[in-house]
């Protein structure tokens, strides 16, 4: 069925597109062990498809999360398929599917709990007693959304009709389940019903695919709960421009970024099938309120998963699952609108936090990245040996990333990123050829070629709003671009150079530096004894300092290039804003993506140190607590 809304703008198909240079290398091997492998399939895969048969998840009144891998690593598995074009991936998937299927019960439930029907959320003071602390865990419908989600995507892939037909089962068995108890959905669960509420998404691509009202009923009757004044009242908070923070009576316990984020997913589906403007305004509003008091140092949103004002906060902390979303909820509203800010906003995370998040082996990846020590990583998180819940979504996450470098409207095409790539796009009749080279992370600069088989079609360049300074030579013309938009005027095949702001950006913290060790104890606290260390034990920084920007990209220093402890936690030397600097780029090894030589001049005292992009300077496991930092 057609939605009454459609987007504007729209990402090239995986297929059309190849991601080129260092990125690639550092997706290929992350994308490899966690999907394409023999022991991706064999091992990590078959312990997610076990996690149904043994349905351990509430065999304790502390419910937890193993349903939820399965969804996520066939998601990101079927992008891989598409973007790689892997055939046996494809039908390793399509077995995957049927081998849930085999599993549904008669009624269409698909879960990892043995009853059905516990899905509200755990006492406190029971769990206290059996695991030493408080929560009120209860994942159940949150994983159902995953597995639905999970056979949506392999169906799409596919096209098996037994799949959708499983699929659309698993959801009526829910929607019935919840009307026989009588149950409001955002009743059930933990985090008021955040993660329950998430599941209107993959509720909707189902309707899409079905054309029974049925789903957008139920998604409906959520969204109206979300437009009234009370806890976690997302449309209602947004529309009226309420600070995220005070949402909530006690952030700890309820204001979680991942999961909010996956609900304006589907609140931002729900305006492209109904057309109903309040849904998209509630989305856009929350993205300026998560610019104005939520956006870290990182370039992501939230400290922590929670929102507590992160952009007062110098210490950062982020996990990758809030990058992910934060990036989905961005290219989302892309999409819809266009408007240059929300690929801003991509650049910035993906180039930085999101890729800080793989570890360079592509055998695992962060549970938080930071901006000083080292990277919190999570072994057995809900019991389960392979499976982590942002590493399984990784690899759809940098593939949503990736993707949006170029946009097409159908009457013209725009370059948003400028990593090196190939694609070919095809508008109306004629087909393009892109081709994207240079070195845009280390010197800011882009060259990219069009080639036109058929009439040509417009082209525009997106400026970053980082970019003070931008020289464009087309075709051998030169000018000068503001950030926003700039439209090539040429016409015909078209050799491009985007000379971008290379200037070496001192940013000084201006704010007060607040060290919050109540409310990293609190949450270590809540998340359980082995959170404790991992959080309580990594360096916070009390004091003002500066960070460093050169283009898209936050430079680092770390052990892994030869900086040493000392050097960051102990320094002899600090910077200003007034402190002149040269920077020089020096050759990176090849696990690196960006490595520099910076010269400070500071009142005639001169020190040198080196340099790399905060993505390569931590994203490896090991046990060296003050391996790298954010701070000058």
């Amino acid at each position: 069925m057609e939605y009454k809304i459609k987007d504007i703008y729209s990402p090239l198909n995986l297929e059309d597109f190849a991601l080129k240079g260092k990125i690639a290398k550092l997706n290929d091997i992350f994308f490899y062990e966690r999907a394409q492998s023999d022991y991706a399939k064999e091992v990590i895969y078959k312990e997610t498809e076990e996690a149904f048969e043994a349905k351990r998840d509430d065999l304790t009144p502390v419910c937890y999360w193993q349903g939820e891998f399965w969804g996520k690593w066939v998601i990101s598995a079927a992008r891989i398929c598409r973007y790689k074009g892997d055939e046996s991936l494809k039908e390793f998937l399509k077995n995957a599917a049927h081998n849930l299927l085999r599993l549904q019960r008669e009624d269409g439930y698909i879960g990892t709990y043995n009853d059905s029907k516990n899905f509200f959320a755990a006492n406190p003071e029971v769990t206290k007693g059996i695991i030493g602390w408080s929560c009120d865990w209860n994942w159940n419908i949150w994983c159902r959304k995953y597995t639905l989600w999970g056979l949506l995507e392999i169906y799409s892939l596919v096209g098996d009709e037994e799949i959708l037909a499983g699929a659309a089962r698993h959801a009526d068995q829910l929607i019935g389940e919840l009307r026989e108890t009588g149950a409001h959905i955002l009743d059930t669960g933990t985090f008021c019903g955040l993660p329950s509420g998430s599941i209107m998404k993959p509720m909707l691509i189902l309707y899409k695919l079905t054309e029974d009202k049925k789903y957008l009923d139920f998604c409906l009757d959520i969204a109206a709960r979300w437009e009234t004044p009370q806890i976690a009242g997302l449309i209602y908070n947004s529309l009226n421009k309420t600070r995220i923070s005070d949402w909530y009576e006690n952030f700890v316990t309820w204001s979680k970024t991942y999961e909010s984020l996956s609900c304006f997913d589907g609140i931002i589906e729900l305006y492209r099938v109904t057309g109903d403007k309040k849904y998209l305004e509630s989305a856009e509003n929350f993205y300026e309120l998560l610019e104005e008091t939520e956006k870290n140092i990182l370039f992501s949103v939230g400290y922590n998963d929670q929102y507590h004002n992160a952009a007062d906060e110098i210490n950062s902390m982020t996990e990758p699952c809030d990058v992910i979303h934060y990036i989905r909820l961005c290219t989302e509203l892309y999409r819809l609108t266009g408007k240059a800010k929300y690929m801003d906003s991509v650049e910035l995370a993906y180039y930085n936090s999101l890729l800080a998040s793989a570890n360079k082996d592509g055998k695992w990846g962060s549970r938080a990245v930071c901006s000083a020590g080292m990277h919190t990583f999570a072994t057995g998180q809900a019991n389960m040996k392979y499976s982590h819940c942002c590493v399984n979504n990784m690899p759809r996450g940098l593939l949503n990333a990736a993707e949006s470098a170029v946009f097409n409207d159908g009457k013209e095409l725009t370059l948003c990123l400028y990593h090196p790539f190939t694609a070919t796009a095809k508008v109306g009749e004629t087909v393009a050829k892109i081709e994207v080279s240079g070195d845009y992370l280390g010197e800011q600069r882009a060259d990219i070629s069009v080639t036109f088989h058929g009439n040509p079609v417009p082209v525009r360049l997106r400026i970053p709003v980082w970019s003070k300074k931008t020289g464009i030579t087309v075709n051998g013309r030169e000018y000068n671009a503001e950030s926003g938009y700039f439209a090539i005027k040429e016409t015909g095949n078209l050799k491009i150079t985007a000379q971008f702001d290379n200037t070496l950006y001192i940013n000084e913290w201006e704010k007060s530096v607040v060290r919050h060790e109540a409310r990293d104890w609190e949450y270590a606290r809540l998340s359980g004894p082995s959170q404790y260390e991992r959080i309580i034990g990594r360096i916070l920084i009390d004091k003002p300092r500066c960070l460093l920007r050169k283009g898209a990209v936050l430079l680092c220093r770390s052990k892994l290039i030869g900086n040493t402890g000392e050097e960051m936690f102990d320094p002899v030397f600090t910077v200003d804003k007034n402190t002149k600097c040269i920077i020089e780029k020096t050759k990176a090894a090849d696990d690196m993506l960006l490595t520099y030589k910076v010269t400070f001049n500071k009142n005639g005292e001169i020190f040198e140190t080196k340099v790399c992009d905060y993505a390569s300077a931590g994203n490896v496991m090991n046990e060296e607590k003050e391996l790298f930092c954010v701070y000058f």
